[in-house]
């Protein structure tokens, strides 16, 4: 059987392709996380509208915004928590 098998079999290929990126996956993010809670910290990004009810077209009319914000590193483990309970349906009410 050495040497015997090159290359596999498209459907098996396709199987491990994925099982592999499955499990690799959630390491990495978790790296990233805790390399976030102990040394740089964390950026949060949103977008919100603002401005007045206007007619279309006014200098009054609502926009919208990206905000950007840099959490430090001791508020990075509530907001990781939030996400892993919001992620599971359950909600959050850590503050």
């Amino acid at each position: 059987m050495k040497n015997q098998i090159k290359t596999p079999r498209p459907e098996f290929a396709e199987c491990m392709a994925a099982e592999v990126t499955r499990r690799w996956q959630p390491l990495v993010k978790k790296r990233a996380h805790q390399q976030a809670a102990k040394r740089t910290g964390l950026v949060i990004e949103t977008r919100a509208r603002f401005g007045f009810t206007a007619a279309p077209g006014t200098t009054d009319d609502g926009r919208m915004r990206r905000i950007t914000r840099s959490g430090d590193v001791l508020c990075h483990p509530k907001l990781i928590a939030c996400h892993q309970t919001l992620r599971d349906n359950e909600g959050c009410t850590a503050r």
